[in-house]
């Protein structure tokens, strides 16, 4: 998905009219071009983002914006081959740098002849290279512009996987797991003779012509080789063993810049709150995140009194997108000292498997901006440990510190009342939690960050990838809402006991009908 970003080139409508980003000066400021008549002038990056959040600001043209991905050259470094294909490597470059010395243009058959003669005298080469041989190595070379075009991969032919029918496949997989249940110190032989014993039982139903043949105990022996080590671990001692043993290996996911994954999760705070007008408690409210994996800062949130809901999720996901504009003072004399500079689309989003994430808008949405989700394992809250570590930091050091709080579990309450001492209303809170968010959270060191603190991981983010946001306000409100299929009839559309009509559904009733 190409949308709108901060970067050279960039070719955008503002306001009606066409400008192009022609440089981005280290101090924060933007030098724009309009292209009607190529007038050049400067403007700051956040007057940019006001923009956008306004929809005053569109992109153009979605070819231009698009990088070029230069082609991969082969990689594999020369030491980590076998010693018979690096020395292939050199000879190939020996004769390449013999013909580069004479001058010698490859497609000259007798000069070229007289050159790999020589050379290969000079090495010892007792079986020269021919003239089609020598051309296509020059070919690879100047294609990829890299000496380890030359790299030989005899080591990487053959097939290596198991060349047994499906069928066979699935009754050895049974096999292996029968055996293992029955003892985690199944060895290779009873393994073999139970599958031997599910393919007779098969071959009793077919004819001798469609009989399957019955793989050898070394065979057998390679499929138990294949089982990935945990898979291996998880038959002899269990998938509890085996995910403890493998714990640090399933968790470490590593993500190399901002918004390459996004963690989403919802929480009740641990905290009462009380209406603006009567003062009487409203009760907990649920607080829904995202945070950026890589910084560890909070790209968005949403704050509600219902259950998690997939209008929660739109909300923190459009709140996440947007460039931020911070609440207003709601408790006269706490200023936010810092902006809130977190914003773009995200390339990945992890879930659990809350029923709010398996809607049909969730997944409208997410194929809208082109946003891939990512469900964990039932009963798996490691596989998101971010989010889950970020949601029990709000509890701890956040909303327990305040009056009216209820505590993590109800017997530290003692005698404490929490809603007797309710004093914060919805707006107040909005207030305190940005001040926190913004002016605490990101600027404590974050041992997750190796002592760092997440603003500054971000700020060191925007220099690798800049954040990219949809091609106008416009298109994401039309993407970001929940789904809802409706009949077409002659006298409209009725949802929600209201009824919708006009001259826009008259075209669409006269061209399809109803239905």
């Amino acid at each position: 998905m190409s949308g709108f970003a901060l970067r050279k080139s960039m070719t955008f409508e503002w306001d009606g009219t066409a400008f192009r980003i022609d440089r981005l000066p280290s101090d924060g400021s933007a030098l724009i071009e309009r292209l009607s008549d190529g007038q050049f002038s400067t403007v700051s990056r956040h007057q940019l983002l006001q923009a956008f959040g306004a929809g005053k600001i569109r992109t153009l043209s979605q070819e231009k914006n698009q990088p070029t991905v230069p082609d991969r050259i082969f990689m594999e470094p020369l030491a980590s081959i076998p010693e018979h294909l690096q020395k292939e490597a050199r000879r190939r470059h020996q004769y390449l740098q013999a013909i580069a010395d004479a001058g010698v243009a490859p497609s000259s058959k007798i000069e070229l002849r007289d050159v790999v003669t020589e050379c290969a005298e000079q090495i010892g080469d007792l079986k020269p290279p021919s003239r089609a041989t020598i051309f296509r190595w020059y070919r690879k070379f100047i294609q990829q512009n890299d000496t380890r075009a030359l790299i030989p991969k005899y080591h990487r032919r053959g097939n290596r996987q198991l060349r047994q029918p499906k069928l066979i496949l699935d009754m050895a997989g049974q096999a292996i797991e029968e055996a293992f249940k029955l003892s985690p110190r199944a060895s290779i032989r009873q393994i073999y003779h139970r599958l031997v014993g599910k393919i007779e039982l098969h071959n009793r139903k077919l004819l001798p012509i469609e009989h399957l043949k019955v793989p050898s105990e070394r065979t057998v022996h390679r499929m138990v080789q294949q089982l990935e080590a945990f898979q291996l671990v998880a038959y002899r001692d269990g998938k509890l063993a085996a995910s403890k043993k493998f714990r640090r290996v399933l968790n470490s996911v590593e993500t190399s810049r901002i918004l390459e994954r996004v963690e989403v999760d919802h929480t009740p705070l641990d905290l009462f709150l009380i209406d603006e007008v009567s003062g009487l408690p409203l009760g907990r409210p649920t607080l829904t995140v995202m945070i950026d994996h890589f910084s560890r800062m909070l790209l968005g949130y949403y704050l509600s009194y219902g259950n998690p809901s997939t209008a929660a999720v739109m909300g923190a996901l459009r709140h996440a997108v947007l460039p931020k504009e911070l609440s207003h003072a709601a408790i006269p004399g706490l200023t936010i000292e810092n902006q809130w500079e977190c914003y773009g689309r995200p390339d990945v989003m992890v879930l659990d498997n809350g029923m709010e994430f398996h809607s049909n808008d969730l997944e409208s949405v997410a194929f809208d901006l082109d946003i891939r989700l990512q469900y964990c394992p039932k009963h798996e809250p490691r596989f998101k440990g971010v989010v889950e570590r970020y949601l029990k930091t709000i509890n701890y050091f956040f909303a327990q510190q305040l009056p009216g709080t209820s505590m993590a579990r109800l017997h530290l309450r003692g005698d404490y009342d929490p809603i007797k001492h309710a004093v914060l209303t919805f707006a107040e809170f909005n207030h305190l939690f940005q001040k926190w968010v913004v002016d605490v959270y990101a600027a404590t060191p974050h041992r997750g960050l190796h002592g760092r603190c997440p603003r500054d991981v971000w700020k060191d983010g925007l220099q690798h990838r800049e954040p990219e946001l949809p091609e106008s306000l416009q298109a994401l409100q039309c993407r970001i809402g929940q789904v809802q299929e409706r009949r077409l009839r002659p006298d409209g559309i009725q949802l929600n006991g209201i009824r919708y009509n006009g001259d826009s559904l008259t075209r669409i009733l006269q061209s399809y009908g109803p239905g």
